[in-house]
C-alpha cells in the first residue's frame, strides 16, 4: 500500500476510540506497524483548554502562595514565571498510545488533550502532497541519463553501480531510474538488469571423496572448531565448468573477507592439475607471502581436490596450510564463493566452451570481476580492498589488473 486513504483514517480513529493496539490495528488495515505508528505520532492534535483548568494542573498547584486565600483565576499559565503543566501519568507507562482517544477520563481530564482525528490528519496529509518539492529534470539531463545507463548496462553493470559511480552527476533518484527503465522510457531494456538464472544439470552427478582417512579431521565440523574465535584468512577453492566434453576448466580461489576471486585455468580436471596449479602459484609469490594468503583451505568434496593434502605441508615438513572440506552436496558452506561464479558466468555462460580460453582470457575477466564495486563492500571493489591489504606487487603477481569503474565490462563480448 503506497499511502493510506480517508477511510484508512476513519478506522484508524474508530479504533484508537476502542483501545486497539497499534499492532492490531495495523492487522486490520493490512500495513505495517510502523506505518500506524507514525500516522498516529505525526498527526496528533494538542486541544487548548481554559486558564481556569489549567491553574490547578500546575505541579506545584498544592504548595503555590499565590493560590492560597483565593478561589479565583490567577492566570497562571500566562504570568506565573514557576507554572509546569502536569503530564498525564497514563504517557508515562510503558508501550503507551501518545493519544487521549480512549480515555475513560477525557470528561473531566483538566489537562491539555492530545488526540487523533481523522479530517484533521487526512488535511494535513492532502496539503502535503500539494506542498511537497518535486524534482523535473530537463530533456538534457534526461539524455545524459538514458545515454549514460544504456552504455553501460549493455556492459553487464548493475544500475546500483552506475548510480553509485556517477551520483553526483544523476539529478533523480535510483528507484527513479528503475522506474524509467520499467516504463521502457530508457533504450536499455529489463533484460538488461535481470540476473542470469542457471538450472543445474541433475542428470549428471558429480564423482565426490570417499576417501574417509582423507576427511578424517578436515570435516566442515573440523573447520569450524578450528577458525572459531581465530583471526585466520580463509580461502575457499572450487572449478568451474564449460561444456560436459571439454577438457579445460577453471579453478577459482576465492577470498571471501574480500569477495576477491581469482582463476586459472585447467587443461585437465584432475586432483594433479590443482595441486600443481596451486604449487606454481606458491612459487610465484614465494613461501611466506603463500603462507599469509593460504592460512586455511575450504573446498568441496570433488574428486579434483581429493589430493589437496598433499599440500599442506611443505619439502621440509612445516605446515604451510590446513585444509577441509564441506559436506557432500553443501555449496552453501562455502556460499560465497558460489555468489562470486555468477559473475563469471556474466561473461561465460553456462554451456559455453572453455576449450578456445587461454589464461590471458582467464585474467581479464577476473580483472573485470574484482573491479566491480560491491554494495556490501560500501561500493569499494575487491581490487581496492585486496591492494590495501597485501599491495599491488601481489596482485601483479596474480596478474590481476584494476579497470576504470566505467570501463567495467562483463557481458561475452569481453573475450571476443
Amino acid at each position: 500500500m503506497a499511502h493510506l486513504t480517508e477511510s484508512h483514517r476513519i478506522k484508524i480513529e474508530h479504533y484508537l476510540n476502542e483501545n486497539y493496539s497499534y499492532r492490531k490495528i495495523a492487522e486490520l488495515l493490512n500495513v505495517n506497524v510502523s506505518t500506524i505508528s507514525r500516522e498516529v505520532k505525526r498527526n496528533i492534535r494538542t486541544y487548548s483548554i481554559s486558564n481556569h483548568m489549567v491553574i490547578v494542573e500546575c505541579i506545584h498547584k498544592d504548595n503555590c502562595e499565590r493560590l492560597k486565600g483565593s478561589s479565583k483565576s490567577k492566570m497562571c499559565s500566562i504570568n506565573c514565571p514557576d507554572y509546569e503543566l502536569r503530564k498525564c501519568d497514563r504517557f508515562s507507562t510503558k508501550n503507551a498510545k501518545p493519544v487521549c482517544n480512549s480515555c475513560p477520563n477525557n470528561a473531566k481530564c483538566k489537562l491539555a488533550r492530545k488526540k487523533y482525528i481523522a479530517n484533521v490528519a487526512n488535511n494535513k496529509y492532502e496539503l502535503r502532497i500539494i506542498l511537497r518539492p518535486k524534482i523535473r529534470i530537463t530533456q538534457e539531463q534526461f539524455d545524459f541519463i538514458n545515454k549514460l545507463f544504456s552504455e553501460k548496462m549493455t556492459k553487464g553493470q548493475s544500475i546500483s553501480v552506475i548510480y553509485q559511480n556517477h551520483k553526483d552527476e544523476i539529478m533523480v533518484s535510483e528507484n527513479t531510474v528503475r522506474n524509467y527503465l520499467k516504463r521502457g522510457l530508457l533504450k536499455s531494456n529489463q533484460l538488461d538488469m535481470i540476473r542470469p538464472r542457471f538450472t543445474a544439470n541433475k542428470s549428471v552427478k558429480r564423482r565426490v571423496i570417499k576417501n574417509v582417512d582423507l576427511l578424517n579431521g578436515r570435516t566442515y565440523e573440523d573447520y569450524i572448531n578450528y577458525t572459531k574465535e581465530k583471526d585466520i584468512l580463509i580461502v575457499q577453492l572450487d572449478t568451474v565448468v564449460g561444456k560436459l566434453v571439454d577438457n579445460k576448466k577453471i579453478l577459482t580461489i576465492h577470498w571471501p573477507s574480500f569477495h576477491f576471486q581469482i582463476g586459472i585455468l585447467l587443461e585437465k580436471l584432475s586432483p594433479a592439475f590443482v595441486n600443481n596449479a596451486l604449487m606454481e602459484l606458491k612459487n610465484k609469490l614465494g613461501l611466506e607471502t603463500y603462507k599469509i594468503l593460504f592460512q586455511v583451505i575450504l573446498t568441496d568434496n570433488g574428486i579434483e581436490f581429493s589430493l589437496l593434502d598433499e599440500i599442506e605441508i611443505d619439502e621440509n615438513g612445516e605446515l604451510i596450510t590446513k585444509v577441509f572440506f564441506c559436506d557432500p552436496y553443501k555449496s552453501s558452506q562455502k556460499g560465497s564463493c558460489e555468489r562470486n561464479h555468477e559473475f563469471i558466468r556474466y561473461v561465460l555462460p553456462k554451456g559455453v566452451s572453455f576449450d578456445n580460453l587461454n589464461q590471458k582470457d582467464v585474467d581479464l575477466i577476473f580483472s573485470h570481476i574484482n573491479s566491480t564495486p560491491r554494495n556490501s563492500l560500501g561500493f569499494k571493489t575487491p581490487f581496492e580492498l585486496f591492494k590495501t591489504a597485501f599491495g599491488i606487487e601481489v596482485l601483479r603477481i596474480l596478474n590481476i589488473n584494476e579497470i576504470n569503474k566505467d570501463d567495467v565490462h562483463l557481458k561475452p563480448e569481453l573475450i571476443k
